[in-house]
């Protein structure tokens, strides 16, 4: 199955953050404000988005308003087309 790079964040977030039922997590859900993720799981949250790109996440410039929720991560760092799914 091929999954965009948008759900397999999502899927990540779901996997690593807070527990949460999955449909408490829209795009617009603040991730750190409702400690669903923590500071401490930006630099593995990074490891995965550059993952995902393919490339590196470009940090000068970088504020956390790219990782206020899934909606801004989506915007700030992935590409729209869908991506094979990790084996």
């Amino acid at each position: 199955m091929t999954l965009t790079a948008k759900q397999r964040l999502r899927a990540w977030i779901l996997e690593h953050g807070r527990r949460i039922d999955d449909a408490e997590l829209g795009d617009d859900t603040p991730l750190l404000e409702r400690r669903i993720l923590s500071s401490l799981q930006i630099a593995d949250l990074l490891l995965f988005l550059e993952e995902l790109r393919g490339k590196p996440v470009e940090l000068e410039g970088l504020t956390g308003a790219a990782f206020r929720d899934l909606g801004a991560m989506a915007r700030a760092f992935l590409p729209t087309e869908p991506v094979a799914e990790a084996a």
